[in-house]
């Protein structure tokens, strides 16, 4: 980094990985093959990308210039395509796998980028923290429509937590390594788009009871989800969540009301 007159952005939340054992651990955990496209978001000095590269092609997106620099000298491989725009603001190429450690600051953003994307296994590094907010159960102080949505769309199974110390320059926080596959076991939203858009907007209510959330949200509901207004009224009725606040209700009832309302 010195060589190229390099210093971590604090505005970037730039910590590089620099544990080879961890690095080796993510590419063996993505169990890649030759013809893989592994997606890396944030490749930083490239370590984790040199890696990735002994086993399948690597699609990475850099956002700063100096790092741009370091990567094309650094790394002459034609199985390696470097993007130089904001991966929140691109629109992705195909990709089989993604295998990355990106700015905590991006987290949230990440995971609900990657609930439109196909694709078959993920091998993530997020700060511990983030890691505990998408795994949280209903009633827990960081239950969010973020968990529910990445619950909905994913298979999570946290991995190793990983000390500070194998980064450069080491965050405050630990870090925790996890996979996802996409698979939906809590059931089909009639529309994942829209189902995202319903969650949302039921968490700007969660300390209410679901039935006051759903009224103080008819506008949504009438124009996203072309709700009946008969519909409405007999899922009030009929739904064991009525007055279940909205904190405390499951993924799988979150999907069974949403799709009892959405008539789009």
């Amino acid at each position: 980094m010195a060589r190229y007159r390099f210093r971590p952005l604090k505005r970037l939340s730039q910590h590089f990985l620099v544990s080879e054992t961890l690095i080796e651990s993510m590419a063996k955990q993505a169990s890649l093959k030759d013809d893989d496209v592994v997606l890396e978001i944030g490749c930083g000095t490239g370590f984790l990308t040199r890696e990735l590269l002994k086993h399948s092609s690597v699609i990475g997106f850099e956002i700063d210039e100096s790092l741009q620099g370091l990567l094309e000298a650094e790394i002459q491989n034609p199985s390696f395509t470097l993007l130089k725009e904001s991966v929140l603001k691109a629109e992705l190429p195909k990709f089989s796998k993604i295998v990355s450690a990106p700015p905590y600051s991006i987290s949230s953003e990440i995971m609900h980028l990657l609930f439109k994307q196909d694709f078959k296994l993920g091998i993530l590094l997020f700060e511990k923290a983030f890691v505990e907010k998408i795994l949280s159960m209903p009633g827990f102080k960081d239950y969010c429509s973020t968990a529910v949505l990445s619950q909905y769309f994913f298979s999570i199974k946290p991995l190793e937590v990983v000390k500070p110390e194998a980064f450069f320059p080491k965050p405050k926080t630990e870090s925790q390594l996890i996979s996802i596959i996409p698979e939906k076991k809590f059931g089909n939203a009639k529309n994942d788009l829209l189902f995202e858009e319903f969650a949302k907007q039921l968490f700007r209510f969660k300390n209410k009871n679901f039935a006051k959330a759903l009224q103080h949200s008819q506008a949504f509901l009438k124009a996203k989800l072309k709700t009946r207004n008969n519909a409405f009224e007999e899922f009030l009725d009929s739904s064991s969540i009525s007055q279940t606040k909205v904190h405390l209700v499951e993924v799988k009832e979150f999907v069974q009301a949403f799709n009892s309302l959405c008539n789009a």
